[in-house]
């Protein structure tokens, strides 16, 4: 669904539908997009990958859904995972990941590799927690506890 800047900026707060967590269990989904981030100070670099949820397998619990409502979209739900670079290992581990998605990384930069899994699809066990912000609120989100390729 396409909206023109005049359609957003004309739509009132109330309009926007609340975000909801996806139940626990298996999803396919779609990645978004993956990118490098340098870490900031002492911070480590990491790459993060985005997703967002197609839909459900056959293990996530029907009432769970049906409370989300006939109308929800899976598709707003943006599910970030984040590999944290300290050694080698940890790129040999985003390596793996990457191929998951169905990529062959043997001819590939670790970069092009990145670029490559735009739009591939892979299922991840999501899993629910909650986290503080810097304001002292608590939120909650969903985080993927591990991934296999999607067949």
């Amino acid at each position: 669904m396409s909206q023109t800047y005049e359609d957003i900026l004309s739509r009132s707060w109330n309009e926007i539908p609340e975000d909801k967590l996806l139940p626990p269990g298996g999803w396919r989904l779609k990645c978004r997009g993956a990118s490098f981030r340098k870490g900031k100070g002492e911070q480590n670099d990491s790459i993060m990958f985005v997703y967002e949820a197609i839909e459900p397998m056959d293990d996530v619990d029907d009432d769970a859904l049906a409370e989300l409502g006939p109308d929800y979209d899976y598709k707003q739900n943006r599910i970030f995972h984040r590999f944290w670079l300290e050694s080698s290992g940890d790129l040999n581990t985003v390596r793996r990941h990457v191929e998951k998605h169905g990529v062959d990384t043997e001819e590939l930069s670790i970069g092009e590799s990145l670029k490559a899994v735009k739009g591939k699809t892979i299922v991840g066990i999501l899993g629910q927690r909650s986290f503080q912000r810097k304001d002292g609120t608590v939120g909650e989100e969903n985080i993927i506890q591990s991934f296999e390729p999607d067949e």
